[in-house]
């Protein structure tokens, strides 16, 4: 039995071929989701004496994308009238858990003359669940959600932002000849998430002939199952009442948050377990478990992957269960 599952998909989908059925453009298509959020900030007009407010735990990849258009501020928890010198704010499904329906309305009515970005970078049900909102761009991962090199999509009510390429540099087009030559596409997957001016070739070729849309829906079933396995069992101990409710209205989060509240060394050895049994990626991450970006409180925890390249879980939880005795 051959096991090795990373904390993302690494491997894009196959056979869910892009038909004349198809509404996506290809237009919408973006390098990545950090451009897209750079986008949406320039699309806004923001400058870079505009100020963005960002949380606190998201990865270094969101302050530099909003860094290229803005001034990226970190907020915490938003307090006093702070909130109020802010032009844009960026909050996120942190691994792809949604932010619950009146804890986002509470976020857009205090925000409602500005731009609101809602990164659902790693949110699987970005076709199947749509934010209707008139002032909030969403934007999604292709490479989080669907094992690309590369990727990225914006939308608002209105509808797919379309990416605006900046004139092609001499490093892009030398990028796009060495991997035109057949050189390795491992080392230009940071290059393209970055660019400006050009998507990666292979998620371009990929995205010409599959259907995104329908790759998602795939994905968010196959997290839908994997994670119902997790709830079931004691690892999902502690989980509050909103994140059994995005499962059921059908939530495609990526990381599952478990083992709340248990010791560091318990969190260490189910770690080696999962390494070392099901040479499976996990690490210990800080979740907002009340899923409120303006009442947050963060708790350290164990996340391990639910996507769909995940295709052991119920062994995976039947054996730390049987570690840990529970």
């Amino acid at each position: 039995m051959s096991w090795a599952w990373d904390l993302w998909r690494r491997a894009a989908p196959g056979d869910l071929p892009r038909t004349t059925t198809d509404t996506l453009p290809l237009a919408a298509l973006f390098p990545s989701a950090r451009r897209a959020i750079a986008q949406c900030l320039a699309d806004a007009d923001l400058t870079a004496t505009s100020l963005v407010g960002y949380p606190r735990f998201v990865s270094a990849c969101v302050p530099r994308a909003i860094k290229t258009v803005a001034t990226p501020v970190c907020i915490g928890q938003l307090a006093g009238d702070y909130d109020t010198r802010l032009d844009g704010l960026l909050v996120h499904e942190q691994w792809g858990w949604p932010l619950p329906r009146p804890a986002l309305d509470r976020v857009v009515e205090r925000f409602s003359s500005r731009l609101l970005v809602v990164d659902r970078v790693d949110s699987a049900d970005f076709g199947f669940r749509r934010l209707d909102y008139a002032q909030v761009a969403e934007v999604v991962s292709l490479s989080k959600t669907l094992g690309l090199l590369g990727g990225g999509l914006a939308r608002r009510v209105s509808g797919y932002t379309p990416f605006h390429s900046t004139t092609e540099t001499a490093g892009t087009r030398h990028a796009l000849e060495r991997l035109a030559s057949g050189s390795t596409s491992e080392p230009y997957r940071e290059f393209f998430k970055n660019s400006s001016q050009a998507i990666h070739p292979a998620v371009s070729t990929w995205a010409a002939t599959h259907s995104i849309m329908a790759s998602l829906e795939d994905e968010r079933m196959l997290r839908q199952r994997n994670v119902r396995l997790v709830q079931a069992s004691p690892l999902a101990n502690g989980w509050p009442g909103w994140m059994d409710a995005a499962m059921s209205r059908g939530a495609g989060p990526g990381l599952a948050p478990v083992l709340r509240g248990c010791e560091p060394d318990t969190w260490t050895k189910v770690m080696r377990l999962l390494a070392e049994r099901f040479e499976t990626a996990s690490t210990v991450g800080v979740f907002n478990w009340t899923g409120d970006p303006l009442a947050p409180a963060y708790e350290a925890c164990l996340l391990i992957p639910v996507h769909g390249e995940m295709q052991h879980v119920a062994e995976v939880v039947r054996s730390v269960v049987a570690l840990l005795e529970l």
